[in-house]
């Protein structure tokens, strides 16, 4: 039986945390919130929930020291101060996240250490990569090159369970979702290099028409270009990893930026309401009118997707923020 630590408990955790359980692998879940993680063990005998939070290192060496192998399911900043104590006490160590430079730093002591630190290992990153060595590979193995490679990936409700303007429903961190919203994209295009900031990201999506889902929209996803080595095709002229969403969301998602909904801007919110925030963020001074004002403005149809989604946030509305002093992303 190994003995396995899931850092976490979030979202992502219970399909992990029900697999080991059912494997009969011994799994702790340690996560601030202990009642959240004694639903992810679900009264299994080889389960066992702790308290614990990020600040209390001590306590993280000791279950790091005291388990085969510890599998990191917070947020990506995090990952590096498991990861150190991993290579302290000689144990793998398994995340979902794409490698930070902090990580990719670790390497050597990794090796060193005779540990392995697996990174990118969830849907995507992840299964995206092993799908695409899989047919990448198949190619190169019977003589050919890829002249053109492209990975569209997303996590989607079914089309009857997308039943808001944004027709997306979280199934991993919130905040992680809107954070990648905030990324710059680079891709390569028939041999040329696409840089796309952040304020761009939504601009222009790529359209995919499906039999049975309909149309989805695809935007790019992060860099790709390194991907390239990576994935061992030199050869291709053009190499793009994108993000599949229902139609609306890129729509919706380019106005929230537009208006500064999801920057880290630091605002004095005492005593405001969303409609004040929304103004405030938008330059518009005429509450009342907000909605028509934010359409003129930012020359779209006051029908627009992107001000249903804003009116389903509450954006529109009198109620009180019941913050002090924030950014738009944390209320967003």
């Amino acid at each position: 039986m190994k003995r396995i630590l899931i850092l976490g408990a979030g979202m992502v955790a219970h399909p992990i945390v029900n697999h080991l359980l059912t494997k009969n692998h011994f799994v702790t879940v340690a996560n601030p919130d202990v009642e959240r993680a004694n639903q992810l063990i679900h009264g299994f005998t080889t389960g066992k929930a702790v308290y614990w939070t990020i600040d209390d290192p001590e306590s993280l060496e000791t279950m790091v020291a005291d388990h085969d192998i510890t599998v990191s399911l917070l947020p990506f900043a995090l990952h590096v101060n498991v990861a150190k104590a991993c290579i302290k006490h000689r144990k793998p160590m398994v995340t979902t996240s794409y490698i930070s430079p902090e990580m990719q730093a670790l390497d050597a002591s990794a090796k060193e250490a005779g540990i392995i630190i697996l990174n990118e290992m969830g849907l995507d990153p992840g299964i995206d990569h092993m799908s695409a060595m899989r047919i990448i590979d198949k190619i190169h193995d019977r003589g050919g090159v890829v002249e053109e490679f492209y990975s569209f990936c997303g996590a989607l409700p079914a089309p009857e369970a997308a039943d808001n303007p944004f027709k997306y429903k979280f199934s991993w961190s919130p905040k992680g979702v809107i954070m990648a919203g905030n990324n710059d994209a680079r891709y390569l295009h028939q041999g040329q290099i696409v840089d796309l900031p952040t304020k761009d990201l939504f601009k222009h999506p790529i359209v995919v028409d499906f039999d049975t889902v309909g149309k989805l929209e695809v935007y790019p996803n992060r860099d790709s270009v390194a991907y390239m080595d990576i994935y061992g095709i030199p050869e291709a002229r053009t190499m793009m990893r994108g993000t599949f969403r229902y139609e609306g969301w890129c729509e919706s998602m380019d106005l929230i930026k537009r208006l500064g909904l999801i920057s880290s801007q630091i605002i004095d919110m005492k005593e405001m309401a969303y409609a004040d925030l929304l103004a405030h963020t938008a330059g518009i001074n005429n509450i009342p009118g907000l909605r028509a004002e934010i359409a003129e403005k930012f020359d779209i149809s006051p029908d627009s997707k992107g001000l249903e989604a804003l009116a389903w946030l509450g954006y529109f509305s009198d109620e009180p923020i019941g913050r002090e002093v924030e950014t738009p992303f944390e209320v967003t």
